[in-house]
């Protein structure tokens, strides 16, 4: 039989993806006839007894059940565990199925063939066109389902996070912004809204790998209690993270198909029980062109089966390309077939002071979140724009100089470093020239100074004792 009846090639790459993810066998319709090999027939039947059965579908289960029957066959099996998983065997199987159907059309041929000498012409005809309506009929090589559009129940999108920012559930979701942005931050405090909506019966998985883990916490205990206004021990063991290095979950060959590696079963083996899971940067699980279109497709493709089938919402975190936005365009770095597989893109800027504006009166927390992409109406919750408190306050500081310190100044206002009412200053001569500047705190914040903070603090403190003012 020629090699257009059979590819053993494309039976162990749907076998092998069967075994390294079973969850895409629920979706399959297959006999095990598709297979030309009786052994991966062997092998298939094993998984649907294994199935029926509710055990693991998974090597040592397979040979087990093989060997119950004495079919096992060594060399096969590791043929097949060795066979590269794909991302979407549809296509795979299509092919698989129209060689079968070459192969049941070839043998019904022989068939009548060889009942010619036995049976008249009309006996003949009469059994080849029995033959042929059966195999006109037969349903393998149906590739969809129709439904009456009637018997179809509406269905409305479902978000998380409404009331701040809406992310379809069971789809993926792209986080967008320049370097030092608050995208970070923003999938922090989205982490733990999410917590919070949900009474603290879901759990998120966050992939930091750009941050050490103890500063991604020292960020989230921050948000917790200064944006949230909330405990950080309330979401323990709900909030797990990583900051290992990334790697690639496919690779590429020179004609462009995309390879799945075993690190992406593992990965999503290890995330079963996350109901969100934030991934940051996308580009560290990407080994593709960054500007094909074709690798982006297949490397979002792996995701988005992932989040429908196993009911997770994903969001990426993304970088922004430079450069001015030109009307509503997304400037989402890369091929546009990562924004064309997400249902909804977020871009984060900075807000930039205007011409009446001053850099100053600008809320450092703040940044503008632009919805540059709205598959699913998040816009009926969000709008296309909002200016979002992303990062704790800020201390404030005053400059004030000597020369300008006014002593009648309402002191009982001020508060933290400056004592209340503290008297005005005596100046020395000679200890301070009268354009020297005192940092003084309106408006603290409780947020714990960096070590450079905290010695520019301490010379200021030092000069302005020196000249009379009290200091707590």
């Amino acid at each position: 039989m020629s090699d257009s009846y059979y590819n053993l090639s494309f039976e162990r790459s749907v076998l092998s993806s069967i075994i390294f993810e079973p969850s895409i066998f629920s979706s399959l319709t297959l006999s095990p006839s598709i297979f030309f090999l009786e052994a991966h027939q062997n092998i298939y039947r094993a998984i649907q007894n294994l199935n029926s059965a509710e055990k693991p579908i998974d090597e040592e289960f397979i040979r087990i059940e093989l060997n119950k029957k004495n079919l096992f066959d060594e060399r096969v099996m590791v043929e097949v565990l060795t066979a590269n998983p794909i991302s979407d065997i549809s296509a795979y199987i299509i092919e698989l199925k129209k060689m079968a159907k070459k192969r049941d059309i070839l043998s019904a041929v022989n068939k009548i063939k060889s009942l010619s000498e036995e049976i008249d012409g009309d006996e003949l005809l009469s059994h080849f066109e029995t033959t042929a309506d059966k195999l006109r009929n037969d349903e393998s090589l149906d590739v969809f389902s129709i439904k009456s559009i009637h018997d179809v129940e509406i269905e409305d999108p479902e978000f998380i996070c409404k009331d701040w920012i809406p992310i379809p559930k069971r789809t993926i979701t792209i986080f967008s912004a320049g370097g030092g942005t608050g995208k970070t931050m923003a999938a922090l405090q989205l982490a733990m809204r999410y917590i919070e909506e949900e009474a603290f019966e879901k759990k998120v998985f966050l992939w930091l790998s750009e941050d050490p883990a103890g500063l991604s916490k020292s960020r989230a205990t921050d948000i917790a209690s200064k944006v949230l206004g909330k405990g950080f021990l309330e979401y323990s063991g709900l909030m797990d993270i990583s900051d290992n290095a990334t790697f690639p979950v496919m690779t590429f060959k020179s004609s462009g198909e995309g390879i799945i590696r075993p690190e992406f079963y593992q990965m999503k083996s290890k995330l079963k029980s996350y109901d969100l899971i934030i991934i940051d940067p996308l580009i560290g699980f990407f080994a593709g062109d960054e500007n094909s279109n074709s690798h982006a497709r297949q490397f979002m493709q792996l995701f988005t089966q992932w989040a429908a089938k196993e009911n997770k919402t994903i969001v990426f975190i993304h970088h922004s390309s430079k450069g001015l936005r030109v009307g509503g365009e997304s400037k989402t770095r890369g091929a546009s077939a990562f924004v064309d597989a997400v249902r909804a893109v977020y871009e984060f800027e900075k807000i930039k002071p205007t011409q009446d504006d001053k850099e100053q009166s600008i809320d450092q927390s703040l940044r503008r979140v632009i919805l540059t992409k709205d598959n699913y109406n998040a816009n009926k919750y969000f709008g296309y724009q909002q200016d979002l408190k992303l990062f704790p306050p800020y201390s404030v500081f005053t400059e004030h100089t000597l020369k300008s310190y006014d002593p009648n100044a309402p002191y009982s206002k001020k508060s933290g470093l400056l004592k209340d009412k503290a008297p005005p200053p005596r100046i020395r001569k000679g200890s301070m020239s009268l354009g020297a500047n005192i940092r003084i705190v309106d408006e603290p914040s409780g947020r714990e100074l960096t070590p450079d903070e905290q010695a520019m603090l301490d010379k200021k403190i030092k000069e302005a004792a020196a000249s009379g003012i009290k200091f707590e």
